[in-house]
């Protein structure tokens, strides 16, 4: 019993060192990483008929930086670097690995890619409305959107063309932001 207190106190640890460090800056939209919204924005995402994982990563990028247009601060305090297929979310494969281990999500893959489907429903409850509002208009908004098609779309946002390839993106970009 004391090993395992021990091995998820080394664990806890590890990940606050690991994904907590940084303090809220242009970078995180002014906001310290909020896992909880983290987590339930993934799984709203997920919700109804899934997404895929590049398309996911778009739609947590459009829904954080269109919050941090509209009232100055990010919905989840995640961090996005410039990456080949667009914005992506800073250890965004740690986040969806943790859903899939706790069975929040599952992953179905096919000649197109990995698609991840909701196995619950999300936890709104720790949104604000304004939040909610805005992750249901950017689910709304991209809904007909391939993967493909949001990824092209995110490559002509200012904050991706001006950002240099790898570089986390800025968060003042989004006064420009299309949605």
């Amino acid at each position: 019993l004391q090993a395992e207190f021990d091995l998820e106190n080394s664990f806890e640890a590890f990940f606050n060192f690991k994904f907590n460090t940084y303090q809220p800056s242009v970078y995180s939209g002014y906001k310290k990483l909020n896992l909880d919204k983290v987590y339930a924005a993934i799984i709203f995402f997920c919700s109804e008929v899934g997404v895929f994982k590049t398309k996911l990563n778009k739609l947590m990028f459009y829904a954080d930086f269109k919050s941090f247009k509209e009232s100055a601060i990010s919905i989840t305090g995640l961090q996005y670097a410039k990456l080949p297929f667009g914005p992506v979310p800073d250890n965004y494969d740690h986040y969806i690995a943790t859903l899939l281990m706790e069975k929040k999500i599952l992953k179905e893959e096919d000649d197109v890619g990995e698609k991840l489907l909701a196995c619950e429903k999300p936890d709104l409850s720790i949104f604000s409305e304004d939040e909610i509002d805005i992750l249901i208009y950017i689910k709304k908004h991209f809904k007909a959107f391939t993967a493909s098609r949001i990824s092209n779309y995110s490559h002509k946002e200012k904050a991706y063309v001006e950002t240099e390839d790898s570089k986390f993106i800025a968060y003042t970009f989004s006064s420009e932001l299309s949605v």
